[in-house]
């Protein structure tokens, strides 16, 4: 498994700011994954991105599909999304909106989490 690290923030109301805090004191050569649930609609997520992209620089990405997480990098849930292991490797996987009061679901993304074999 390439992840060291694999910090996971989940946010609402408020959540920006404190977003910004942690994401501006990553430096380069930060080594872990990151991945955050910040409760907003889907269509706020692009400028979300583009205004973090412009505090760190580590890459940050918007999950619209599954993707394989890699070291270093910082990606941003755009609907509720989960974790999952294939062959030793770790995917973050959105899911179809169901019900949910708030979007992304920080409980399920996290409860996912759980799951993982170290």
């Amino acid at each position: 498994m390439n992840i060291t690290a694999l910090i996971l923030i989940g946010a609402s109301t408020g959540g920006p700011g404190r977003i910004y805090s942690i994401l501006s004191s990553l430096e380069r050569h930060f080594g872990g994954t990151v991945i955050i649930a910040q409760h907003m609609s889907a269509p706020f997520i692009p400028s979300f991105v583009h205004q973090m992209q412009s505090i760190t620089p580590l890459p940050i990405v918007a999950v619209t599909s599954p993707i394989k997480l890699e070291r270093g990098e910082i990606y941003i849930c755009s609907i509720t999304s989960r974790l999952s292991q294939k062959e030793g490797e770790i995917w973050l996987e959105p899911m179809e909106e169901g019900n949910y009061p708030y979007n992304p679901q920080i409980d399920l993304l996290f409860s996912s989490a759980s799951h993982l074999s170290p």
